[in-house]
């Protein structure tokens, strides 16, 4: 993959990162972009009932962080 499609990808990323929520079974746990490794996956539907999904590697120690968006064409979610 060259470094233009590498960089869109984590822009994406990135942005479904920033629109997703903490979720309920980690309401303190603080994750920052700096906390963000290696894109992993992205991946979204292209539909107007929106959703799309980001895998990253977390920069420090082992594991990863999953950030999940979705809205409707409304832009609710």
């Amino acid at each position: 993959m060259d470094s233009n499609h590498r960089s869109e990808v984590r822009g994406f990323a990135l942005s479904t990162f920033r629109q997703a929520t903490q979720c309920s079974d980690h309401p303190n746990d603080s994750i920052t972009e700096l906390d963000l490794g290696d894109v992993v996956f992205y991946g979204d539907n292209g539909q107007d009932e929106f959703s799309s999904a980001a895998v990253f590697k977390a920069a420090k120690g082992r594991g990863y962080i999953v950030a999940v968006e979705s809205s409707d064409y409304t832009g609710h979610g």
